[in-house]
């Protein structure tokens, strides 16, 4: 499927949403995107990672994205300013103006929370979960939809934290981990209320919960 990566860095104080935004040069959000970012976002796309089975659930995301938005190119973007939305989002799925399927990069976030360790799970299971959302997306949200949360985050369990941590062993973060134990003791079951609680917990009692 066809993608294309744009980067939107923060140069000037005129773009910042908030003052931590200008906490970081232009220069090293680029070292940053290049050195971490890049070789994994590219393996992803391009179904190169050393994973055959998250490269064969690319490989369907791929076609069901196309079947979902008429063959339309997968926009990914890289911004380097925080979420209005909240400084903890890595990153968020969305359909553009133009009807493209998007993906939005969030750097500054992704910087603060990196752990050299386990960069490469977290950061493969967050673009999959993005990527999860686009196969079913009929419009872009502006809230959570914490039902969809659940059954999104459990497709993106079972098809990346599974291999990761159950076969190849990777290491990831405490968070991904929570995942991967909750989906196990659920027995892999999106209605167990194992399953549902966690995603209530994950997302605070806040939300309508059914």
């Amino acid at each position: 499927m066809r993608y294309l990566i744009t980067f939107f860095v923060l140069v000037s104080a005129l773009f910042a949403q908030d003052t931590r935004d200008m906490k970081r040069s232009s220069a090293q959000q680029l070292q940053f995107r290049d050195s971490y970012i890049m070789p994994i976002l590219s393996a992803v796309m391009d179904k190169k990672l050393p994973y055959t089975e998250i490269n064969d659930r690319v490989k369907k995301q791929d076609e069901l994205i196309a079947q979902h938005f008429a063959g339309k190119k997968i926009h990914i973007t890289l911004r380097g300013f925080y979420s209005p939305l909240s400084p903890q989002i890595r990153m968020a799925s969305g359909i553009e103006a133009n009807g493209d399927p998007g993906v939005v990069v969030y750097m500054p976030a992704i910087m603060d929370q990196f752990e050299s360790s386990s960069f490469e799970c977290s950061f493969i299971r967050t673009i999959i979960h993005e990527r999860d959302h686009l196969t079913e997306m009929t419009h872009s949200v502006t809230r959570i939809d914490l039902e969809n949360e659940i059954h999104i985050h459990a497709l993106t369990a079972e098809f990346v934290l599974i291999p990761l941590i159950g076969k190849y062993r990777k290491t990831c973060s405490l968070n991904d981990l929570g995942h991967y134990t909750a989906w196990i003791k659920s027995g892999r079951n999106e209605k167990n209320p194992i399953w549902r609680n966690h995603m209530k917990v994950l997302y605070g009692p806040t939300l309508d919960f059914k």
